[in-house]
């Protein structure tokens, strides 16, 4: 289902940038989208349309700028005479109050800033960890393991969360702790086809420590890594398409850094077939 978030709206660089926010139509539209289980949880989106300048007589162009909360997913300088523009395409999940933000920048100087910016976003069927976390192994297609360096094994679910061979290596709804063990959550995929990898990875204690590493695999394959500073509670926006078989396993997996304290990660992963 695609969903316009706004008609043709020009933003003059003499005005103050106009942001767009998600967040309204996100807390309404959400509980309108039909859904196999009866309305869609947390989504993939696809955010697409066409953003170019109007007023091509002068100046030095527009930077445009597309933000989810905090966190920049894309940006282009567009030239004061590009009447044609930009085709955006990005495919990320979010949740229930995530705003997305499209700015118009004048670029140090407002003279003929007049933009056209056509947003357009597309909900896609997808698995989510948020949504689909169970404290059954294999539930949905959803394991909840642990990695020693060579080998993976299936965490214990007590305590009301998935808990490993050491104290500290846990999994919650969309947190993950590392100890002496890697945290490790892993989707199996139900069948063959393009797959889209999204969502936020970020520190959720931002008190001390030295980081953590996030990694996604497919199978034994790096597909993305990075480490997240110990105080930044943005984080990242995930974007991963690949192709996958019935039976692969993508992983997404904390490791501590080399200092286990304050390592709590919230990852909000999100998985969407694309074909």
């Amino acid at each position: 289902m695609c969903i316009p978030i706004c008609s043709t709206r020009t933003i003059s660089g003499k005005e103050r940038p106009r942001l767009l926010s998600f967040q309204e139509l996100f807390s309404i539209q959400i509980k309108r989208i039909p859904y196999a289980n009866g309305w869609l949880p947390n989504p993939v989106i696809r955010i697409a349309g066409n953003v170019a300048k109007f007023d091509a007589t002068g100046g030095n162009g527009i930077i445009a700028t597309i933000l989810k909360n905090k966190v920049q997913l894309w940006s282009q300088t567009i030239a004061y005479n590009d009447t044609a523009g930009y085709e955006v395409g990005l495919t990320l999940g979010v949740s229930k109050g995530d705003a997305i933000y499209f700015v118009v920048n004048n670029n140090k100087d407002s003279s003929y800033d007049s933009t056209i910016w056509k947003p357009i976003i597309a909900y896609l069927d997808s698995n989510t960890v948020e949504e689909e976390y169970s404290n059954i192994q294999g539930s949905a297609n959803w394991y909840y393991q642990q990695w020693d360096g060579s080998m993976y094994t299936n965490l214990q679910y007590k305590n009301n969360q998935w808990e490993g061979k050491t104290p500290y290596t846990i999994i919650l709804k969309d947190f993950q702790h590392p100890d002496q063990t890697d945290s490790v959550r892993k989707w199996v995929a139900p069948k063959s086809g393009k797959i889209r990898i999204a969502g936020n990875v970020a520190k959720s204690n931002p008190g001390g420590g030295d980081g953590v590493i996030a990694t996604v695999l497919k199978n034994s394959t790096k597909l993305w890594s990075q480490t997240i500073a110990y105080n930044d509670t943005a984080g990242y926006e995930l974007g991963v398409t690949v192709e996958v078989r019935a039976g692969d396993a993508i992983y997404f997996i904390v490791n501590k850094n080399g200092d286990t304290s304050y390592d709590g990660t919230s990852w909000k992963s999100v998985i969407s077939y694309l074909e």
